[in-house]
C-alpha cells in the first residue's frame, strides 16, 4: 500500500508553510500495492516521479534497470540482493540505504 499526500497535506504534516491561495488542495490518494502492480503517480505528483511499482523476484532472479534520463529508487521489503552500477556493487536488505 503507498499513500501519496498532496503538497498541502505534506506541508500540514510537516509543520511547512504552505498558502491555499498558491494552488487548489487536492486530496491524498491511496494505492495499493500487489505483485508486479504499477501506478502513474503524475496526475498527482509534480516532481519527477513517473512509475511506482511492486516487483516480487524469484530467488536467484534478476531485473535490469536502464537509466535512459530515468532515476530510480529501490526499496527492500523482504530478502536481500545485490545492485550493481558500472563496476560499484552493493548489498541489499530491508532497510538499507
Amino acid at each position: 500500500m503507498i499513500e501519496i499526500s498532496s503538497p498541502h497535506t505534506a506541508a500540514a504534516l510537516f509543520g511547512l508553510d504552505h498558502h491555499a491561495s498558491e494552488e487548489r488542495m487536492s486530496g491524498a490518494a491511496v494505492y495499493p500495492l500487489t505483485a508486479n502492480a504499477e501506478i502513474d503517480p503524475t496526475g498527482i505528483l509534480t516532481g519527477p516521479l513517473r512509475r511506482i511499482r511492486m516487483a516480487v523476484l524469484k530467488p536467484h532472479a534478476a531485473e535490469t534497470l536502464t537509466s535512459d534520463d530515468t532515476e530510480h529508487t529501490v526499496f527492500v521489503l523482504r530478502g536481500s540482493g545485490t545492485v550493481t552500477v558500472g563496476t560499484a556493487r552493493a548489498e541489499l536488505r530491508p532497510g538499507s540505504p
